[in-house]
């Protein structure tokens, strides 16, 4: 009888023996899987406060440039309107879409001039159409994406913009001093005496950020030179209050002292 040589290859076939050290196992034991598990959540909790903090710096990017653009309508409707700054009396009815557009309830009319703060788009009819704008100038990430047709929702109610213009284009400087006639008032733009350090718009809303986020978050400000940046609410120029309002209302950027005659960084 003669037995295999010890070099003789084993058979593929051949079944390993209990103990032998090459056996492979094909699957995670617990252990392993809850470390990986571990692992990739720890991964994903690093990211997320980066790809939060991507998506803000975009939302805030886009509303420097949407504000610059509407910069860039605002000088359009100056030359178009003698230089002189968007206005509306108190009483006169606004029209929140172009004449003849198919849209149902688009007049309002309100009582204060102040008003013109928000609803500011219906003075842009003749230079800018809503069609083309209407959307950017709701903000970035709006309350309300589902508008139909200009500055209206699908309920029929107007999506408001998240940017606001300053009441001090829309009163006389003494509103915001202790002497003069203090009342709501066109202005002009040779009255800005300072337009690169004068706000003129800004978001008010920052809809893209958390609410706990807002008191120290930069916002998106237009300047009256037509150039946007981010700005902190605290390096603003302190406000005061405007004489010609009923209700106090002391609001950075919207109550500059001395108004467009003033400074607002």
């Amino acid at each position: 009888m003669s037995w295999p040589s010890a070099t003789q290859p084993r058979s593929k076939n051949a079944s390993p023996s209990p103990g032998s050290k090459s056996v492979h196992r094909k699957a995670f034991t617990i252990i392993e899987l809850m470390v990986t598990i571990g692992i990739i959540a720890l991964l994903a909790a690093l990211a997320l406060p980066a790809l939060s903090g991507a998506r803000i710096r975009a939302h805030e990017l886009k509303a420097m440039s949407q504000l610059h653009d509407l910069g860039l309508t605002l000088e359009l409707y100056l030359q178009d309107a003698q230089n002189t700054y968007p206005y509306h009396p108190a009483g006169t009815p606004y029209s929140y879409a172009p004449a003849g557009y198919p849209s149902p309830g688009n007049l309002t009319s309100s009582d204060d001039p102040w008003s013109l703060s928000y609803l500011w788009p219906t003075t842009l009819h003749r230079v800018a159409p809503w069609e083309q704008h209407y959307q950017s100038w709701l903000g970035p990430n709006p309350q309300s994406t589902d508008s139909p047709t200009p500055w209206q929702s699908a309920n029929d109610n107007p999506a408001y913009s998240t940017y606001r213009y300053a009441n001090a284009f829309i009163g006389d400087p003494a509103c915001w001093l202790t002497v003069g006639p203090a009342r709501a008032r066109p202005t002009r733009q040779h009255e800005t005496r300072f337009p690169s350090s004068k706000a003129i718009m800004f978001d008010l809303g920052r809809n893209y950020l958390p609410t706990n986020q807002r008191p120290k978050a930069p916002r998106a400000v237009l300047a009256a030179d037509s150039s946007a940046a981010l700005r902190q609410d605290q390096d603003a120029t302190p406000p005061v209050n405007n004489r010609a309002r009923t209700l106090p209302s002391i609001q950075i950027y919207h109550d500059t002292p001395a108004g467009i005659f003033g400074r607002d960084f």
